[in-house]
C-alpha cells in the first residue's frame, strides 16, 4: 500500500511539474508574439502524426526567433524526450546549422517569402507544434526602395523633353538608323542575287549533263514496256480470235484446169 501511494504521489508530482513547465512555456510563447520572415517551401506528409504539415524555413538573421525555438526544443525534449513529434527541425551543413524549419498548418498561403507571427504552442496527443499567423507577403528592400524612389520622381514635362538639342539628336539618330537599314538591305540583295546566279548556272550544267541520261533511260523503258505489251497482245490475240486465211501471194499454186481439146478426126470422112 505504501509503495502504491508513493508511486501515485510521484506521478502526481511529475504531472504537476510537467504542467507547470509547459504552462510557463506556452505563456512565454503566447506573450512573445514574435514577428519574423519565413519562406514557405513545401507541404510534406508526417508519418508519426499522421497528417500533412507545411514547412516554413527561417533564416539565420532571425536571431530572436531562433533563441525562442531553441528554448522550446530544450523544454520539450526534457519533458517528453522523443515521445512527441516536435515541429521544429534544422538543416545542417558541415556540422553547422543553416536554417530552422517549422512544421505547421497554414491556410491557403502561396509558396514564397512571407511575414508570420508566432501566436501560441499547440500540444496534441502525438505532436507539439507552433501556431503561426500569416500577416502579408514579403517585399525585398530593393523593391521597396524602387517604389519609394518612384514617388519622388519629377512630373512629366513636355517642354523639357522636346528641346532643340533633343530634336537634333533624334534627327541624327534616325538618319543613321535609316542609312544602316538601307545598307543592310542592299548587302542582303547583293548576296542573294549572286547566290541565285551561281545556283542557276550550276543547275544549267546539271540539266545539260542529265538530259541525255534521262532520255536514254526513257527510251529503254518505253521499248521494254512497249515490247512487253506487244508480246502480251500477240499471245492473247492469237488464241482468242479466228485464224485469218493466208494472203493470196503466199498461197500454193494449184494445178491448171484440165483443158479438153476437141480433136477432129479425118477418118470419118474417109
Amino acid at each position: 500500500m505504501s509503495l502504491r501511494r508513493n508511486s501515485s504521489m510521484d506521478s502526481s508530482i511529475a504531472s504537476d511539474d510537467l504542467s507547470d513547465s509547459m504552462s510557463k512555456l506556452m505563456c512565454m510563447v503566447k506573450q512573445s508574439k514574435k514577428v519574423f520572415v519565413g519562406t514557405y517551401t513545401e507541404k510534406r506528409y508526417v508519418q508519426s502524426v499522421p497528417t500533412y504539415r507545411d514547412i516554413v524555413s527561417i533564416d539565420k538573421e532571425e536571431t530572436e526567433v531562433i533563441k525562442c525555438l531553441i528554448e522550446i526544443q530544450k523544454v520539450v525534449r526534457k519533458e517528453f524526450g522523443q515521445q512527441k513529434f516536435l515541429g521544429i527541425t534544422c538543416n545542417m551543413e558541415n556540422n553547422s546549422i543553416v536554417n530552422y524549419n517549422l512544421w505547421v498548418e497554414l491556410d491557403q498561403v502561396p509558396l514564397g517569402k512571407h511575414w508570420f507571427q508566432i501566436r501560441s504552442l499547440k500540444m496534441n496527443q502525438n505532436s507539439i507544434q507552433l501556431q503561426l499567423k500569416y500577416l502579408r507577403p514579403y517585399k525585398d528592400k530593393e523593391q521597396a526602395l524602387f517604389f519609394n524612389d518612384s514617388k519622388d520622381l519629377a512630373a512629366f514635362d513636355i517642354k523639357q523633353i522636346f528641346t532643340y538639342q533633343n530634336l537634333c539628336d533624334v534627327t541624327k539618330f534616325n538618319a543613321v538608323l535609316v542609312m544602316s537599314i538601307i545598307t543592310v538591305i542592299g548587302n542582303i540583295l547583293w548576296y542573294v542575287s549572286e547566290y541565285t546566279l551561281r545556283l542557276s548556272r550550276e543547275l544549267s550544267h546539271l540539266i545539260r549533263a542529265l538530259t541525255p541520261i534521262i532520255f536514254g533511260f526513257y527510251e529503254v523503258l518505253t521499248k521494254c514496256f512497249g515490247g512487253l505489251l506487244w508480246l502480251f497482245y500477240m499471245l492473247f490475240s492469237g488464241n482468242s480470235g479466228p485464224r485469218n486465211p493466208p494472203p493470196m501471194a503466199i498461197m500454193s499454186r494449184s494445178p491448171p484446169p484440165t483443158q479438153y481439146h476437141r480433136r477432129y478426126s479425118n477418118q470419118a470422112f474417109r
